[in-house]
């Protein structure tokens, strides 16, 4: 059986270079797409919020304690004979 040094292995296959003059472009472009991504964000919360304001501005109340009379249904026949 072989074996295998996993770290040696690792270090073959993933050749990482850090680029000094990559890195700076990188942050940068890194902030530029996140600053873009947080701001559409917050509009589309500030537009929803306003929304929902205006709704609640302009929608009535209406009453949980309060009993309404359907007046499209027809009255039952028992209970007219009974109300006579």
């Amino acid at each position: 059986m072989q074996d295998f040094d996993f770290r040696k292995d690792l270090d073959s296959v993933v050749k990482v270079e850090l680029n000094p003059d990559a890195f700076k472009p990188t942050v940068v472009a890194i902030r530029n797409s996140m600053q873009a991504g947080l701001r559409v964000v917050f509009l589309l919360g500030a537009v929803s919020m306003l929304i929902s304001f205006l709704l609640i501005l302009t929608v009535p109340e209406i009453s949980m304690a309060a009993v309404v009379e359907d007046k499209k249904a027809p009255q039952p026949a028992l209970a007219a004979q009974a109300a006579e």
